[in-house]
């Protein structure tokens, strides 16, 4: 029977050419905190983190992943809130608040802003489990499609490719080839959406330094 891997965003395509996105003349900063609440073993996190760069790479993006400790002794403390244009994943345990088949939640406001996501680690596991297929692409490709609601906003489900609302056997052998990615107007709006926000940071700290020189 077809397993249906779905998505959920908190609020209220066919692939194009790989060579498109390789092509992109500057990798957007990403910087992705993450908190692994769930206690994801080292290895399959380091390993989720290299595959779901290379996917973010494919779309122009150089992400930057900062491990944020959780219990007060390894990892980066953290503390504070992340820039704009930075991410936060939370890696967590199973939820009975949404459906068996939901996997991530990307919690965006209104506007269709957000810097929050988490993953459910227990449900990632379970479809490794039952399909078979690598849970460090598997977790790698969840992150990306949470992280990508992040930067695409609302209603940002596509009919194919990453953003797929849900996933089928189809979507399966893809993500184990490495080849479920961003479609490449997909890469183009997250790109976007990253230079708008470096720019609006880049003003912001010219105004103030204006203002601390001028005393």
């Amino acid at each position: 029977m077809a397993r249906r891997s779905g998505f959920w965003i908190l609020a209220l395509m066919q692939l194009a050419a790989l060579g498109a996105w390789a092509q992109a003349s500057q990798q957007h900063l990403l910087n992705i905190f993450v908190y692994n609440h769930a206690g994801v073993s080292s290895r399959v996190l380091s390993q989720a983190e290299e595959n779901a760069t290379r996917i973010f790479r494919l779309s122009g993006l150089h992400a930057i992943w900062i491990s944020c400790s959780t219990a007060g002794v390894a990892g980066t403390d953290c503390t504070g809130l992340p820039q704009p244009g930075d991410v936060v994943v939370q890696v967590v345990h199973e939820t009975r608040k949404l459906k068996d088949d939901v996997f991530g939640a990307a919690f965006l406001g209104q506007d269709g802003t957000g810097q929050l996501t988490d993953i459910y680690f227990d449900r990632v596991n379970e479809l490794h489990r039952d399909w078979k297929v690598s849970l460090a692409h598997l977790l790698a490709h969840v992150m990306a499609h949470e992280v990508g609601h992040l930067l695409l906003g609302l209603n940002s489900h596509s009919l194919s490719g990453i953003m797929r609302g849900f996933w089928e056997p189809e979507e399966l052998k893809a993500v184990e080839r490495g080849r479920l990615l961003f479609s490449s107007e997909q890469s183009k709006l997250m790109r976007e959406r990253l230079t708008a926000i470096s720019a609006q940071r880049e003003s912001k700290n010219t105004l103030q330094a204006g203002i601390g020189s001028s005393w």
